[in-house]
């Protein structure tokens, strides 16, 4: 990436990072339920910060970095760099278009009955046909996730 891709990447992941921050946690999350009971807005907090502070990070060392000659080639892709193009956009687009649909699945028909087909589809979006690993995969991986919010953080998904 160029200097100059990489400064503004993490000028868009800060501002992100602070529209979440300071407007949709604190404005979608409840009030704990106790005194003694953490907020539910720490651990989204926690992890937006840690967001903010890899962009800072992003931003800071690509500003203070030497500018790059322009004459070599990129150092991983070598002469196929070519950048972002219609396809890698059009799976971005599908990629939003998916998140928003399991966010809805999850509030109207619950976590399981969304996570497996949607992780079914996922593996066959990316390419993979062994039935019996998709089959296996999409089942157990949400069970085990559910089994894990309940026992270990008394969290009932819908």
């Amino acid at each position: 990436m160029s200097r100059r891709t990489d400064i503004f990447s993490g000028l868009v992941v800060a501002i992100v990072a602070l529209i979440l921050l300071f407007v949709v946690i604190p404005h979608h999350t409840s009030p704990p339920q106790s005194e003694n009971n953490l907020s539910p807005a720490f651990m989204p907090s926690v992890a937006v910060v840690v967001m903010f502070a890899m962009a800072s990070i992003l931003m800071l060392t690509s500003w203070f970095r030497a500018s790059e000659s322009t004459d070599e080639l990129h150092e991983e892709f070598g002469a196929e760099a070519h950048g972002v193009g219609l396809a890698d956009l059009a799976d971005i687009i599908l990629s939003c278009m998916f998140a928003v649909a399991v966010m809805i699945g999850f509030k109207t028909i619950g976590f399981l009955a969304t996570s497996i087909p949607a992780l079914a589809l996922m593996m066959l979006y990316a390419r993979q046909r062994n039935l019996l690993a998709i089959g296996v995969v999409a089942v157990a991986v949400p069970v085990v996730i559910q089994q894990i919010a309940l026992h270990a953080f008394s969290v009932q998904f819908p």
